[in-house]
């Protein structure tokens, strides 16, 4: 491996304008991932693309709001001898959300639902007053060829969050979250 990529989300789009990449709104069919948790289940998710055809680099986002939540999630992929090195979940989170919100740190830690571990910090928002409890996961779904199941040298993987009015998040949320972040086949 020869290059590592540090994720830091928004700068995604920020990059296709300059260097050559395409956006385009996509399906959810084309989104390679599925997180559907029952707190925006009410709303209409959007899905994007952006693409690199020099690097192969692909970037999709899915976003939902409903009444009470809202939830971003990622796709991030890469080939040949690119992978992703793992920021902390605090900084990719602190990259996705609006730089006016305060954000309060809480737990965080990993759960694993058979071979599938997924990184998980809880933290809390407060939005124009109201306290909002999120969740945010980091799950990789392929590793580099060369190096197998090394942490932290994926060549794709899941990042989002879920936020929705009320209490802080635990670790009981986390797995069930996490339950429900899955790959889209």
């Amino acid at each position: 491996m020869r290059t590592w990529l540090a994720i830091l989300p928004p700068l995604w789009l920020a990059a296709c304008a300059g260097a050559g990449m395409s956006e385009k709104p996509i399906t959810a069919d084309e989104m390679p991932v599925v997180f559907a948790p029952q707190e925006v289940m009410d709303g209409e998710p959007r899905y994007e693309r952006v693409y690199d055809g020099r690097t192969g680099a692909d970037y999709r986002r899915m976003t939902i709001g409903s009444r009470r939540a809202f939830a971003e999630m990622l796709y991030l992929s890469t080939v040949g001898d690119y992978v992703f090195r793992g920021a902390a979940l605090q900084q990719s989170v602190r990259q996705m959300i609006k730089d006016d919100l305060e954000i309060t740190w809480g737990d965080s830690g990993t759960t694993s639902r058979g071979a599938v571990e997924t990184r998980w910090q809880a933290f809390e928002l407060d939005a124009d007053g109201v306290r909002m409890g999120c969740m945010a996961l980091r799950r990789e779904l392929k590793h580099h060829a060369e190096v197998g199941n090394v942490p932290d040298t994926a060549q794709a993987i899941a990042l989002g969050y879920l936020c929705r009015q009320g209490p802080a998040m635990t670790e009981g949320d986390a797995v069930r979250i996490a339950a429900v972040l899955r790959e889209n086949v």
